[in-house]
């Protein structure tokens, strides 16, 4: 289906990949690769987080061996002169495959012939700094333009690609095709129609691989399942662990006694195990029992997250630190103490009840020095170590056969952000931490710890119901008017003075209101869940409307006959992602 799409000329349809965890997806990769080398094409492959790179880079190189210099590398961690001599390695057509995060869309790759976009689905792809764009969306654009094919790949697709995959497209009405200013059917992506595909055919090299593809009323994009595991080894086993019952000493507990004695056998037989928590630091933050204050950043409005290697309180968002106080900043009760637990305090409990296993942490803090992300999964995948606890940087991607035990220990934490998506975030996150376990010849077992064992997300994770998942999710998304129903736009007005950051919004609020479009929908002007950062007080306003030229249009003809205030900084997020 890949080749034939690389053959096609004019414009392609692209190609959604649904495949479960460890169903051979990069497989599918190396193979779509070495076909469009083959025709004298360049390929860029788009990943999610940096600590994915490593160990594609490595595949890569490995699977095209007989050209050392084949592969380029472009993501954040690169000094600038790194990033200067890749950037000329392949604008000189030296390096004719790039593998990089976001920004490597941007390669000036001549002769372009595949896009690979790797766990479509995930938020990263979204850059939240202006220019704002979505690597997965440019990549579509981009395929597009150069008439170069496109693959989304993931185990779990978001909700808006999913939908363009199965919805058929509204045949076009001669007469608004005549007229530029014509409604979109649907808003999330351009429209590219292509042949009829066909399945991409197997070599030597493959592994067993389980490929359908959905049937051709002409979609947005077409859709390929790959719905085993390429060694015919069946999904993990995932178990629920209600913390609800556990017992509690001085506080919840971080390790349930079902993970506790799953790890000690699991040890015991010489396995390799990896523990997931999505929280870096010691604890959360630093409570009085007394007042109830609770030290806050300086600059933002969240609580300072408490580190013991620093032995500071670090504020996650704009870096501030200060010292531990002794006793309470308001009250100077010295009964102030620590509440919650990260990925440190966890280490240093795992080293306590577990002191002969080797143990390594991955996590914000870790991977600062250079080097340490890709020696530690190395040493991992030597079997130096038998337990990876990490945060989200280990949660996807990464295969390593000897894991047969995850453990997810707090798989409340995204469930209840201020984010119609948190529901998607959730199950996703858990579907690919548990698909790192029995992706070898041994079966593989997953315990996921949480207050809320009924959430649909964690039950429908439970059970790799992605199409359960999914159905129920487009039903609330098309009752609430969300995305890929209704196309949206986040206004934020951002300011030292709070009250100018208030006024304006609401008065750009009253000009979008006086005359808007049939259909358009336009919330309040309301604090951001997070009211000040890095010292801006920040106030936020939601619109939607089906058709998103119609949506971008009144937002720029209004804002283009308003002055905004030079304190005030006025920031629009069409398609937002980060609702904080």
């Amino acid at each position: 289906m890949i080749r034939e799409s690389l053959e096609t000329e004019g414009p392609r349809k692209p190609l959604l990949l649904h495949g479960i965890t460890g169903s051979g997806k990069t497989e599918v990769y190396l193979q779509a690769t070495r076909a469009a080398l083959a025709a004298g094409k360049s390929v860029i492959v788009l990943l999610p987080e940096i600590s994915l790179t490593p160990q594609t880079v490595q595949r890569f190189k490995s699977r095209f061996s007989e050209e050392p210099e084949l592969v380029a590398v472009l993501h954040s961690t690169l000094t600038r002169g790194e990033r200067f001599d890749e950037w000329h390695r392949i604008r000189k057509g030296k390096a004719r495959v790039v593998i990089g995060a976001r920004s490597a869309i941007f390669a000036p790759l001549p002769d372009l012939g595949l896009i690979l976009v790797d766990e479509e689905h995930e938020t990263t792809y979204k850059q939240e700094n202006p220019p704002k764009y979505h690597g997965r969306d440019l990549a579509v654009v981009r395929a597009h333009l150069d008439g170069a094919t496109v693959v989304l790949g993931s185990a779990t697709p978001s909700v808006e690609s999913y939908y363009n995959a199965i919805t058929p497209l509204k045949k076009p009405n001669p007469q608004k095709l005549k007229n530029q200013n014509s409604e979109e059917q649907n808003p999330i992506h351009p429209i590219h129609p292509g042949p009829k595909d066909k399945e991409l055919s197997e070599t030597s090299e493959s592994p067993r691989l389980c490929v359908e593809k959905s049937e051709e009323p002409s979609t947005k994009y077409q859709l390929v399942t790959m719905n085993q595991r390429a060694d015919g080894q069946a999904l993990p086993l995932v178990r629920i662990v209600d913390m609800r019952n556990e017992p509690k000493k001085g506080g919840p507990p971080i390790l349930s006694q079902r993970l506790r004695h799953a790890m000690d056998q699991k040890l015991a037989a010489g396995d390799q195990i990896i523990l997931f928590l999505n929280r870096r630091g010691f604890a959360r933050s630093l409570t009085c029992p007394t007042c109830g204050h609770t030290c806050e950043c300086a600059h933002c409005s969240i609580p300072v997250t408490y580190h013991r290697a620093e032995e500071r309180l670090i504020c996650h968002l704009c870096g501030y630190q200060s010292i531990v106080p002794r006793t309470c900043p308001k009250c100077q009760d010295p009964a102030i103490r620590l509440q919650g637990y990260g990925t440190e305090k966890v280490e240093e409990i795992l080293r306590k009840v577990f002191p002969k296993a080797r143990l390594a942490r991955l996590d914000g803090d870790t991977v600062r020095k250079k080097h340490v992300l890709k020696r530690t999964l190395g040493e991992f995948k030597a079997r130096k170590i038998d337990i990876l606890l990490g945060t989200q940087m280990i949660a996807k991607g990464l295969d390593f056969p000897n894991v047969t035990l995850v453990g997810v220990l707090n798989a409340d934490l995204s469930l209840n952000a201020p984010d119609f998506r948190a529901g998607e975030r959730t199950f996703s996150l858990l579907t690919q931490v548990a698909g790192r376990a029995g992706r070898g010849e041994m079966e593989g077992e997953v315990f996921i710890q949480t207050f809320v064992p009924h959430s649909p997300s964690i039950q429908f994770a439970r059970h790799h119901d992605f199409q359960g998942f999914v159905e129920q999710e487009l039903e609330f998304r098309e009752k609430y008017h969300f995305p890929p129903f209704y196309s949206i736009a986040l206004l934020s007005t951002r300011s030292r003075h709070e009250k100018r950051a208030e006024f304006t919004l609401q008065t750009i609020h009253l000009r979008l209101s006086e005359d808007p479009p049939a259909g358009m929908e336009i919330g309040l002007p309301n604090p951001n869940p997070i009211t000040r950062a890095h010292d801006l007080h920040r106030f936020q306003l939601l619109l939607r409307h089906r058709n998103p030229r119609t949506l971008t249009k009144h937002i720029h003809t209004v804002l283009s006959k308003l002055p905004i205030p030079e304190d005030v900084t006025l920031v629009t997020d069409i398609d937002a992602h980060d609702f904080s």
